[in-house]
């Protein structure tokens, strides 16, 4: 048997807090979740490495080579996070699109849903986590077989660990006035890793909304505020992926995916992710 497992610094609607928690989850509860996403492999959809996040201007020669490089999206799942339907009802379609597939996915992964929501309730307790998702979590699968053929210079650059981030989809669901105060979290859940494993790279740096800059752990803005900086002058630690464990921080804490090891073609690593905002008094969460 397995443990989900909450290795936890996040800002809950009363303090800071550094805490674990564990739920029980079967290897078999595992084995099942991945066999559903096998069998509907028609609903992935591939989301290109250059169009989630890279805005650099890299030679058309290299974006080429990258085309076929990314990570797929489970496509009921949720919308991607990038296009998240909004708390205060700014994106209706994206809000249908969850309610027309609710149904369906309870049917599905309703229970390991709500074993994620009852591990945060545990978690960030005496707070309350609304009973109701505002959207499901979304499903992410990065493919080995992706880096297949690749040069040897443009393998190593898409091996090589991403500049750290902050996640911002709080913004979604908050006025412009709300965002200096918004109190955030973040979930990972891996579902299944890589034979050379893979971990979550978190940075001793953090974003302060308030201040609207990044700080080191002491509070200190940094001497500079691009990540490329954070990558290559803060400290860090590689926190292993590991089935069936589950990661939890604010979101503000700059991360990025570690670095990946001795690919191989049949390589998978399939991971559950999703935040939450505290309003009106409770945690709402959203993929």
């Amino acid at each position: 048997m397995l443990c989900l497992f909450l290795a936890c610094v996040l800002v809950t609607g009363c303090s800071a807090q550094s805490f674990r928690i564990s739920v029980p989850l079967k290897d078999s509860e595992i084995s099942n979740a991945l066999e559903v996403l096998r069998e509907d492999e028609s609903s992935w959809y591939f989301v290109p490495v250059l169009g989630e996040s890279d805005t650099k201007a890299y030679p058309r020669e290299v974006k080429e080579q990258l085309a076929n490089v990314g990570s797929y999206i489970y496509g009921p799942s949720t919308i991607y996070s990038g296009h998240c339907p909004s708390y205060l009802g700014q994106d209706q379609a994206g809000l249908r699109h969850h309610e027309n597939l609710k149904d369906e996915l309870d049917g599905k992964l309703g229970w390991l849903f709500d074993r994620i929501k009852q591990a945060l309730q545990q978690a960030v307790a005496p707070d309350q986590v609304d009973d109701e998702w505002i959207s499901y979590p979304y499903v992410k699968m990065h493919r080995g077989d992706t880096l297949d053929g690749l040069p040897d210079q443009i393998r190593k650059m898409v091996l090589s660990p991403a500049p750290p981030h902050k996640d911002e989809q709080y913004i979604k669901h908050t006025k412009a006035e709300e965002r200096s105060s918004a109190q955030t979290l973040t979930f990972t859940l891996p579902l299944q890793v890589p034979a050379g494993g893979a971990s979550l790279r978190v940075y001793d740096c953090f974003y302060d909304k308030a201040l609207g800059k990044t700080v080191d752990k002491k509070g200190k803005v940094l001497a500079r505020q691009s990540s490329d900086w954070c990558l290559r002058e803060m400290s860090f630690e590689d926190v292993p992926y590991i089935p069936g464990r589950m990661l939890l921080f604010s979101g503000d804490q700059l991360h990025a995916v570690g670095p990946y090891y001795n690919p191989v073609s049949s390589d998978r690593r399939i991971v559950l992710q999703g935040h939450g905002i505290f309003r009106d008094g409770k945690w709402r969460l959203f993929g």
